[in-house]
Formats: structure tokens, sequence, C-alpha cells
């Protein structure tokens, strides 16, 4: 059990927000795949579906919320070339890569440049979260280090946040994208297969930033609760009122997509986002201890999404996934009990992994050097 005053450092509330959405995505990712596809089509897969869309905002928001604490915490040392400002670099470069890693339709760079057709390079380059996520980060880093104030940086991304929002809807089918390069436009449009464009996912990391400001000028136990209060208020609100208004009776766009570009949609997804995090940071205060395997899962989140995933999909050294076993073949009980045992093998996992890096950090930089190194040998000699 782990005292939630005990924080070392870390706002504990956030691993915990963190394990609930990791959760939530095992679970959903695991229904997608091997759900019998006749059920998927029943009523309440739509209510799945949304809650389950949820998870990678909350991961976005997350991811935003880590870098404005960081920042305001050590802004001096991220203004300059220091070793926390290359460390910080390196780290959102090394998100990127895996992203890209995890979609490599083959391991091979000779079969990738001379074999690979069209839809192994739309595969290759399309964005997901860690993408969005990477690129994001290392932007608003650049601007920091070259801006050097905090209140220049919120008020870049701030009105970045409106732009993407106002803009977005107008992207759609735009002809000027079909001119970029397929790697730059997939960060512009889902069209080509991207999940998780710039437009208009790198709001809810920017919000997240913008959260960050203000939660830690107000990190005591009386200013917070108030906080909260007015967090989940505003949450409810935007999370109600934005689908009515995308329904009223005129519209901005002339081509809109709720589902997919409308701000009103992110707002939707955002006001939720608020709520489960208000939510979480209630709980937090009501409970005087949890077990220390929760907030685990949050801190591990990373390692968690890059080692479920070719469990679930498969991946070019992985071809028995469970998508290939019992891809649309299972009802809800049997698709359940799957993500049951997929949890207690990540679980296990996820403990070894934070065991090393708790206990012995130095071996896990050999088995990670180890790996990356492995795996890049296979790719060019292969």
């Amino acid at each position: 059990m782990t005292s939630l005053k005990q924080q070392s450092g870390r706002f504990l509330f956030l691993d915990i927000f963190r394990a609930v959405s990791i959760i939530l995505m095992l679970q959903g990712h695991v229904f997608r795949a091997v759900l019998d596809n006749a059920i998927r089509e029943q009523w309440w897969f739509d209510i799945h579906e949304f809650i389950h869309g949820l998870t990678a905002p909350a991961f976005l928001v997350s991811a935003g919320l880590t870098f404005g604490i960081s920042t305001l915490r050590k802004h001096e040392e991220y203004i300059q070339l220091s070793p926390a400002f290359f460390k910080r670099i390196g780290r959102f470069v090394v998100v990127l890569f895996i992203g890209y890693a995890l979609h490599l339709p083959t391991l091979s760079f000779k079969q990738l440049t001379t074999a690979a057709t069209y839809f192994d390079y739309l595969t290759l380059t399309q964005v997901d979260v860690l993408q969005c996520i990477g690129i994001t980060l290392l932007f608003s880093q650049i601007v920091l280090f070259f801006v050097k104030e905090e209140r220049k940086l919120l008020l870049i991304i701030s009105l970045l946040s409106f732009l993407i929002l106002l803009v977005t809807p107008l992207m759609q089918n735009q002809e000027f994208l079909k001119s970029l390069p397929l790697s730059v436009s997939q960060y512009l449009d889902i069209y080509n297969g991207s999940n998780f464009p710039l437009l208009p996912n790198a709001v809810f990391i920017f919000a997240g930033i913008l959260l960050a400001t203000r939660f830690l000028k107000l990190a005591n136990d009386e200013h917070l609760e108030k906080f909260f209060k007015k967090l989940s208020r505003f949450g409810l609100l935007i999370a109600v009122l934005a689908p009515i208004v995308f329904f009223l009776p005129f519209d901005f766009y002339p081509v809109n997509d709720f589902w997919k570009t409308s701000p009103n949609f992110v707002f939707t997804r955002f006001g939720c986002v608020l709520l489960l995090l208000s939510g979480v940071w209630y709980f937090t205060t009501k409970v005087k201890t949890i077990p220390s395997l929760i907030p685990l899962l949050g801190k591990e989140s990373l390692f968690i999404y890059v080692f479920h995933l070719p469990l679930i999909y498969g991946s070019p050294i992985n071809y028995h996934s469970l998508y290939v076993f019992f891809g649309g073949k299972l009802n809800v009980l049997e698709a359940f009990g799957i993500f049951v045992l997929l949890s207690l093998v990540v679980i296990a996992v996820a403990k070894q992994w934070h065991s090393l890096k708790a206990n012995k950090l130095k071996t896990l930089r050999y088995i990670q050097v180890g790996m990356a190194t492995t795996y890049l040998l296979l790719f060019f000699l292969l």
C-alpha cells in the first residue's frame, strides 16, 4: 500500500489518472480486436467506443500536464543548453522513434525501400498518439527555449490552439494536402489512416500545459479543492453544451464532421477528460492508502502502451497476435476473459520493468540499448 501523501516529487493523482486510462485502453483495444463483428454492430458498442475514445485525449492531456509541471519546476534548466534540456529533447525524439517503429510494415530496410507498396508507406507514416505527443512536446520545448518566458510560451500555444480548432474543419479534403509529402500530410489529416493527426489533437496537449500552470499556482489542498470543483463544473458544461451547439440549425463550416474534425467534439471529449481528472483527484483526497500497483501502472504507461500493441495487433516480430487468432470471433464474455488474461501479463511485466528502473537502473539501460541495437541491426541487415 502507498500513502497518497508520499508523492516523491510526483503528483500521485496524475499516475492514478493514467492508470485508469491504461486499463480502459487495454479493454477497448481487446474488444475492438476480438469481438464478433455482429456484436460490434449492436447499439451499446457505440457507447463503448465513445467511452474508450476518451483514453487517447486523456493521455494527451496528461502528457501536457506533465510537461507543464516539469517546465515550471525546472524552467531555468530548459531555456539553456543544459543536460536537462538535451535529456528532454532526447526523450521526445525517442517517443517519436518508438511511434514509427510500431508502424513498421516489415523488419527489413531493404524490403521497405525496394518492395514496399503504397499501403506499406501509409502504414509507416500514420500518426498515432506517440507521434502526436512527441512532435507537439518537441515543438513546445523548442518554442520555450527561444522565447525563454513561460508567459510567452503559454500565449503562443493558446493562439495555436484557437487556430487549430478554427481551421481543422476547413482542412477536410483540401487539395493542397495532396501536394505535400506523405510523411507531412499524415500529421495534418485523417484521410490516409492517421488516428491522431496534430489537427486537432495537439489541442489536448496544449490544454494540459495550460492547466499545469494554473494547477501549480494553486498547489495546496485548500486552493486545489476549489480549483477542481470549478474544473469539474467547466468540464460538465462543455461536455453537455458542445454537442448541442453542433446540432443547432446553422453551421460555420460548409463541411463539418462531428466525430472527426469538429471543434465541438474536441470540447465534448475535453470536458469528459476534465470530469475524469477531477474525479480522480477527489478520489485521492478521500482515500488514505492505495495499492502501489495502481500508480505503478500510471508511471509505466508508455511501456505498457508499447508492450501491449504487438500482443494484440501483431508486428514484424510477432505474427501470432490476438487479432490473428481471435479477430472478430469472440462473444463479450470470451473477449472479457482475454482482456483479464492480457492485463495480468501486462501488469506482471510492467512490475518487473518498474523494479529494474527503481533498483537496477544501469541494468535497465543496458537492456534498452541492447533491444534498440538488435532492432536496428535486424532492420538494416535483413
